[in-house]
């Protein structure tokens, strides 16, 4: 009878492990996995058998990407409300200064943000909102702002004479005329380029040596310089026209107007002034002209222009108030006088 029963425990052992198997194969999982087992020992026979435990629950991974942060924007422009003052991103902020004063230009080395211009008699810079005045011997104005390394140009004049400031230290410029100014500064590399006024001459300064530039008429006037590698642009008038000088050969601009300022960005070239024939506020994109809203007539002008990545940014005076066009867009900056002028404007990202 013993016997018997464990025959019959056999038997049902073997059929419930064929019924296991045949089960398995019907099922047909999408995709292989790890087949876990455990021991199972018979009481009455002491035989091992596996015993096939059942798939663990699986979960699927996703992967989450943040979106790219945006890239923050500090807009300076610097002119005057009042005295001289500096917008950033919009915000209005007072100069320190001792008389009548006005911001011209603005620059930045690292950390550090400089701004020039004058109070009173004295052509100052201001470093970090600290007011610097700089050497002089009559009264003498800042105008512009170059940082090449560690080294700070800033150009202007002192009474009669075209000077620059090289890390505080003045440099008077060769002139040919009892009066001489300088307007713009550029540097590349160890080459310092200068702008501006000088008798009837139409010229540039490099490292102060006076360089002669073809014109058509005798009504010349230079306002601005940008070097880009190794190209020389210089922005100014020859008679009616508004021309630019490419080192050293003249292009004139299709429209009549008053250029005011220049910038180059890869092969593009932008200019903006002013067009009398239409009297609008202007700029021009490698010689294509796109007009800007402003009031009219000619209550508007210009005065610098830059570029940073796709955006174009222009300031000048519109109607009484200091503004700027961003591609286009006319966006007015607070003010607490009746007159506010935009002269200046840095791009930081």
């Amino acid at each position: 009878m013993k016997n018997i029963l464990i025959k019959l425990n056999r038997l049902f052992i073997a059929v419930l492990i064929i019924t296991l198997l045949i089960c398995c194969k019907k099922q047909t999982p999408q995709t292989p996995q790890q087949v876990e087992t455990e021991p199972f020992i018979s009481s009455e026979t002491k035989e091992t058998f596996e015993y096939v435990l059942p798939p663990k629950e699986t979960k699927e991974a996703f992967e989450y990407v943040l979106p790219p942060k945006e890239e923050p924007i500090q807009v300076y422009i610097v002119g005057m409300d009042g005295g001289a003052v500096y917008w950033l991103n919009g915000g209005r902020n007072v100069l320190p200064s001792n008389s009548v004063s006005a911001a011209s230009a603005v620059a930045a080395s690292s950390s550090d943000i400089y701004i020039v211009g004058e109070d009173g008699d004295d052509a100052v810079y201001w470093l970090n909102g600290r007011r610097i005045v700089l050497q002089s011997s009559e009264r003498a104005r800042a105008e512009a702002i170059a940082i090449s390394g560690s080294d700070v140009y800033i150009v202007g004049f002192d009474g009669d004479d075209a000077v620059y400031w090289l890390n505080g230290i003045q440099v008077v410029l060769p002139k040919s005329s009892e009066r001489a100014a300088a307007r713009s500064v550029a540097v590349s590399g160890s080459d310092v380029y200068i702008v501006g006024d000088d008798g009837d001459d139409t010229f540039y300064w490099l490292n102060g040596t006076k360089v002669l530039l073809p014109v058509l008429s005798q009504r010349t006037f230079i306002w601005a310089i940008a070097v880009s590698g190794s190209d020389v642009y210089i922005l100014g008038e020859d008679g009616y026209d508004a021309v630019y000088w490419l080192n050293g050969i003249q292009t004139i601009l299709p429209k009549p107007l008053e250029a005011r300022a220049i910038a180059i960005s890869g092969t593009d070239i932008h200019i903006s002034g002013e067009d009398s024939d239409i009297e609008e506020i202007v700029y021009w994109k490698n010689g294509k002209q796109i007009i800007l809203p402003s009031n009219k007539p000619f209550m508007a002008y210009s005065t610098a222009i830059t570029v940073s990545g796709s955006d174009v940014y222009i300031t000048g005076y519109n109607a009484g108030d200091a503004v700027y066009w961003l591609n286009g867009s006319l966006i007015t900056l607070p003010k607490t006088t009746s007159k506010a002028l935009a002269f200046g404007i840095l791009i930081l990202r």
